[in-house]
């Protein structure tokens, strides 16, 4: 599955639960974000016993992107089915404290910072 648009792409490995965030995402509003919110809910359906987001290379995400990823870990905290690694970077200082927030939603989730 794949996501690509002009300043950023998504896509998920299935062979490794992976799915990779580049670019930098500055979508105006949620409903821009139907096709990633779709791709992060298809490869949550697999109901892995882990599934890792992998955010080193997205260089900014504005707050309707935060507000996806937030939506996206409460459905997963739900099911409760999927543990959620969270990668990210510490060259994006957005990514340090982020990430963080994410993990408060959902304290089983775990965040990685390189």
């Amino acid at each position: 599955m794949y996501v690509e648009e002009k300043e950023f792409s998504v896509s998920f490995n299935e062979a490794k639960r992976v799915i990779r965030f580049q670019g930098s995402m500055r979508l105006r509003n949620a409903k821009d974000f139907d096709s990633i919110k779709r791709l992060l809910n298809d490869a949550r359906a697999f109901n892995y016993p882990q599934l890792t987001l992998d955010f080193r290379k997205l260089e900014y995400c504005n707050s309707s992107g935060l507000g996806i990823f937030a939506q996206f870990v409460v459905e997963a905290k739900k099911s409760a089915r999927t543990q959620l690694v969270l990668q990210g970077s510490s060259e994006h200082h957005w990514q340090t404290r982020s990430l963080r927030t994410l993990e408060r939603i959902w304290p089983d989730i775990k965040v990685i910072i390189d």
